[in-house]
Parts: structure tokens; C-alpha cells; sequence
């Protein structure tokens, strides 16, 4: 369990760091005045793409996991468990929907 906590933790910094990339690049290159600065973001663009999609999948991966750490604790009445379980699938689906937050944010 403290493996998947320290993995939600490395992920939220990961996402931090993406969009602080994106928008320092994006700020650095249009005050700079340039006339075409895609061919410089495009490689950040689509590394910033394969983290959101990392992340996606790591949180579908945490999704399926609470899921079945909740169908076992639901039987024990483990209010413990039920609460860790609820919250990872909280957890989970932040991390699944990341690239739309982001877009919504005006980040991405």
C-alpha cells in the first residue's frame, strides 16, 4: 500500500512538472516574439502527451486495484479499507482524466 502512495505522490509532481514545462516554454518563446515557435514545442508538446497518457493508464491501474481492495473490505466491514479504497478510486480517476483537466485549465 505505501508503494501506491508513494506512486500517487511521484505522479502529482509529475503532473506539476508538465504543466509548469508546457507553460514556460509556451510563455519563454511567445514573449520572445518569434514568428514560428511549434517546430521548438512540438517535442515538448508530445513528451508532455506521453506523460499524460503514462498517467492515464497508471491511474486506471489504480482504479482497477481500490476497486478489488473495496469488494474486499466491503464483506469485513473494514471502515478502514473502505475509506483507502474510496479514495484511491478518487485518486484513480484524477489521474485517468489529467490530459482533459489540464485542457480545461488552458494548459494543455
Amino acid at each position: 500500500m505505501k508503494n501506491i502512495q508513494n506512486l500517487k505522490k511521484s505522479m502529482t509532481w509529475l503532473l506539476i512538472l508538465m504543466a509548469g514545462i508546457r507553460l514556460s516554454v509556451t510563455a519563454v518563446y511567445a514573449t520572445a516574439g518569434t514568428a514560428d515557435i511549434s517546430r521548438v514545442t512540438a517535442p515538448i508538446n508530445n513528451l508532455v502527451l506521453l506523460l499524460e497518457a503514462i498517467a492515464a493508464a497508471i491511474g486506471v491501474f489504480i482504479i482497477v486495484w481500490n476497486v478489488i481492495k473495496l469488494g474486499q473490505a466491503l464483506p469485513a466491514h473494514d471502515n478502514a479499507a473502505i475509506n483507502m479504497a474510496v479514495l484511491g478510486i478518487v485518486g484513480g480517476g484524477i489521474m485517468t482524466v489529467t490530459g482533459s483537466v489540464l485542457a480545461i485549465m488552458g494548459v494543455a
